[in-house]
This record gives C-alpha cells, sequence and structure tokens, in this order.
C-alpha cells in the first residue's frame, strides 16, 4: 500500500516537472521572440515617432535593414542552440504534425531564424545552409494541402530565387511561386504571389511562350493582384494599358486610373513619373520608342533617380522579338545607374539582382564594360543638373508630399 503510493507521488511529480518545463520553456520562446521584436524596433525605426509608428523606414530613412535583422536575428540562437531543449528534434516532429506557427512557437522562430538569413546574411554558405532547411528540411516534408505556412514558404522560397544575385534560379522560382498562387489562401499574401509570379512572365523568364503569350498571363495575374489592392499591381497593369501588351487595348483613362491607384493604396509609393508624363502629353504614346524617349525626357528635366529603373523595365516590352543584346546593354545601363543613384534601397538592391542576372545569362564582359561606359557618358551629360522645367511648381510638390506621405501612412495604418 505504501509503495503504491510512493509510486503515485513519484508519477505526479515527474509530470509535474514535465509540465513545468514545458511552460518555461514557452515562457522562454515569448521571452526570446520579444527581445527579437525589440531589437528590430529600437534599429530599423528609431529617432522619430511618424516613421515608427507608420513605418516610413524606406522612404524617409533610405538605408538597408539587413545589418541590423541580421544581427537581432542572432537571439533566436539562444533556444536554436540551447542545451536544454531538443530544438531539431522539437521541429523534427512539428513539421511531421504540419503544425503552423500561430500554435507552435518553435516553428515561429525556425522560419524566422531561417528566412532571415537567407535574405539577409551576406555569407553564401550561411545562405545555403538556411535555403537547404527552409527547403528540403521544412517545406519539402510539409503538405501544402492543409498546411498554409507552407504554402506561404512556397511564395517565399519563389521570389528568393527570383531575385537572389547569387542563387538566381527561374525554374525554381515558377515552381514555387504557382504552388504558392494555387494553394495560399490568405488574400494579403497571396496578391504578392499573384503579381510576383506576373514578373516573372512579364520578364519573359518563363522561356515556353512568345512575349504576348508570356504578357497575356502576366496581365491576368496582375488583374487578380490588383483586385485584392496590391499596389505593384496598379503600377503593372498601367504598363500595359500604355502599351497595349498581351492583347490588351492600349487605353489612356485606364491608364492613369491604375497609376492613381498604386499612388493612394497602402503602402504606395511616391513615384509620379508615369502620371505626370501622361498628363502632360495629354495622350498615349505612338510606340514603346515614343514612351522610352518621354521617360528619358522627364528623367533629364526633373533629375528624379526613380525613373532610371522605369526605364530599364520598358526597355524590352517590344513584343514583335526578342530581347536584343543592343536592349540587354541599355537595360545594364539604366540598371547601373539605378543602383548608383536610386534613393530607395530596395530599388538598389533589385538592379543589383538584375546587374547579376544580365551578367550570368546575357552579357560578355566586354558587353558590360561597354554598357558601364554609356551609362558613364551619359551621367556626365544629363545627371546633376539644374532643373530648368516646373521649377516652381517642383517646389510646391515637395511640401505636397510630406503630406501626402503622412496621408498614405494614415492608410496603411487603417488597413
Amino acid at each position: 500500500m505504501i509503495r503504491n503510493f510512493l509510486y503515485l507521488v513519484f508519477f505526479l511529480l515527474f509530470f509535474k516537472n514535465v509540465f513545468a518545463n514545458d511552460d518555461k520553456n514557452l515562457t522562454d520562446l515569448s521571452t526570446v521572440y520579444d527581445e527579437y521584436d525589440e531589437c528590430i524596433y529600437i534599429n530599423t525605426k528609431k529617432g522619430n515617432t511618424l516613421i515608427r509608428e507608420y513605418d516610413l523606414y524606406d522612404l524617409v530613412i533610405k538605408k538597408s535593414t539587413s545589418p541590423f535583422i541580421y544581427e537581432c536575428n542572432k537571439i533566436f540562437s539562444k533556444i536554436i542552440n540551447s542545451e536544454e531543449i531538443n530544438f531539431k528534434k522539437i521541429i523534427e516532429s512539428s513539421i511531421q504534425k504540419n503544425e503552423g506557427e500561430s500554435k507552435n512557437k518553435y516553428i515561429k522562430i525556425y522560419k524566422k531564424f531561417h528566412r532571415n538569413i537567407i535574405f539577409h546574411s551576406k555569407n553564401i554558405n550561411e545562405v545555403k545552409n538556411s535555403l537547404d532547411e527552409l527547403e528540403n528540411n521544412y517545406f519539402k516534408k510539409s503538405n501544402v494541402n492543409i498546411n498554409q505556412d507552407a504554402a506561404k514558404m512556397a511564395g517565399t522560397l519563389g521570389w528568393f530565387y527570383y531575385v537572389h544575385k547569387d542563387l538566381f534560379n527561374f525554374e525554381k522560382a515558377e515552381k514555387y511561386l504557382s504552388i504558392a498562387v494555387e494553394k495560399t489562401k490568405d488574400h494579403y499574401s497571396l496578391k504578392y504571389y499573384q503579381n510576383n509570379l506576373g514578373i516573372i512572365y512579364d520578364q519573359d523568364r518563363n522561356s515556353n511562350f512568345t512575349k504576348k503569350k508570356n504578357n497575356k498571363i502576366a496581365f491576368d495575374l496582375y488583374s487578380k493582384a490588383a483586385k485584392l489592392g496590391l499596389h505593384h499591381a496598379y503600377g503593372n497593369l498601367g504598363k500595359f494599358y500604355i502599351l497595349g501588351l498581351g492583347g490588351i487595348k492600349p487605353d489612356y483613362d485606364k491608364a492613369i486610373k491604375n497609376y492613381k491607384l498604386k499612388r493612394i493604396s497602402s503602402f504606395g509609393d511616391d513615384n509620379f513619373s508615369d502620371i505626370k508624363i501622361l498628363y502632360s502629353k495629354q495622350r498615349l504614346p505612338k510606340n514603346l520608342d515614343e514612351y522610352l524617349f518621354w521617360l528619358e525626357e522627364y528623367l533629364v528635366e526633373n533629375q528624379d533617380s526613380k525613373v532610371f529603373q522605369q526605364l530599364a523595365w520598358f526597355t524590352d516590352e517590344d513584343e514583335s522579338s526578342a530581347t536584343s543584346l543592343i536592349q540587354h546593354m541599355r537595360i545594364y545601363k539604366w540598371q547601373y545607374l539605378c543602383f548608383k543613384y536610386c534613393e530607395s534601397y530596395y530599388s538598389r538592391e533589385r538592379s543589383e539582382s538584375e546587374l547579376s542576372i544580365l551578367k550570368t545569362k546575357h552579357l560578355s564582359k566586354d558587353q558590360i564594360n561597354e554598357a558601364i561606359k554609356q551609362a558613364d557618358l551619359w551621367e556626365k551629360s544629363n545627371w546633376n543638373k539644374e532643373i530648368k522645367k516646373f521649377k516652381k511648381k517642383t517646389n510646391i510638390l515637395k511640401k505636397k508630399d510630406l503630406v501626402d506621405l503622412i496621408k498614405n501612412a494614415l492608410i496603411r495604418n487603417e488597413n
């Protein structure tokens, strides 16, 4: 009798300690994640209440957050490398059960840690190791039909493989983004995946179809993303209505409408170039060459660095033929100048990626040197000049931009 009683006491004490340890581990996880959030908050949004409150970092500070995120990410090592927790075993079990991050904080930390590395680490071996974790351990062992986190991971992997300057792989990018578009139910994430898959077709990085067919697919994807309110998609549709791409009828009013929607939607940017050009000309361009002339004319007159990348994106939009060597060199020239002068670090990072893709897939060393030479000559002749046209109006717009910036931030915050 006494022995049975002692067994019972031991049994109860054992499970009490197990549950106590579980509670302690969960508390530690919450503490570590709070510490990470505080680190990000302090390092990327400090110094101004409005910047912090309305997430205006890129528009105001114009610096990359990657070094801060990478350093803050090391906080998660306290859990991942803890001797008290068999983190790897817990993750393997959680993946097998298709547990989501909303209920499983181990999975949340695991995904955040490796995602931060693949997008923010400068160490290529470290990036490859984390990519292997997310792609071959997490994604391949998850069931995307029942696990929405896994469906979203397909979207993350797809965009990574599209823009990483060293590890880009367009086949994988298309495969993963197609899965994300098909399986993701959350509209907020879905609209980004639809738009990003559209970009692959828009830039003719699916080689199975003609340019016109690719553009038709891209237009359909952009339209779906626009219906869900994505500002990027509105801007992409504006280009289609300007040039009549993918069999779409050119339409001045629809082009204006979409560029306006891009500007006033949540997280819309402050690039007014296309709207200003269309308003000043009061018509659509006769062809691509005329619109490229208008863009460059606007760029020189207004010294607006945002237009460098606009020129790069528009340069290869001739559906009648494959992108030529000359066009690839021109694209390199504009992306090179954006990398030097674009104010947004997102734009500069994207330019760096595009320059690497052009170097690897399309241009020789001599051709790149010639493109850089042409960029330097253009810069010497046209950049850092006095803004002659609409000078008074520009001063008025600067004041108005500040009001719009706050107004747009309020719209973001409400959403």
